[in-house]
């Protein structure tokens, strides 16, 4: 991981746990995460093997427990139907712009 930009507080933290300074002796991210934050994931291999879709989405503590409530969890748990319901909820749940999906070819 290349990590980038000016430095900052955030740029020190995340080389800290980069390197395994930032008080964690594993080395492992973190499991959970607290306070607003975006959260983002990828599918596709790019223009090897097709698109590369992107999404992002902004999470504050009350949108978080609403996803939460709604059974929002990692994609790789879930069957492909509660994958489908699910993505509505979060269309229903977070505003548009809080939310983004790109898709490059």
């Amino acid at each position: 991981m290349q990590i980038q930009g000016p430095d900052s507080p955030l740029k020190a933290t995340l080389q800290a746990w980069l390197t395994g300074e930032g008080g964690s002796t594993s080395g492992a991210a973190p499991t959970a995460v607290t306070g607003p934050h975006i959260g983002m994931d990828e599918s596709g291999k790019g223009d090897w093997f097709g698109p590369l879709v992107v999404a992002a989405v902004y999470v504050d503590e009350q949108t978080a427990a609403a996803l939460r409530k709604a059974g929002v969890r990692d994609s790789k748990t879930l069957p492909p139907a509660a994958i489908q319901r699910i993505a509505g909820q979060i269309e229903r749940i977070v505003p548009p712009d809080r939310r983004h999906v790109w898709a490059i070819e």
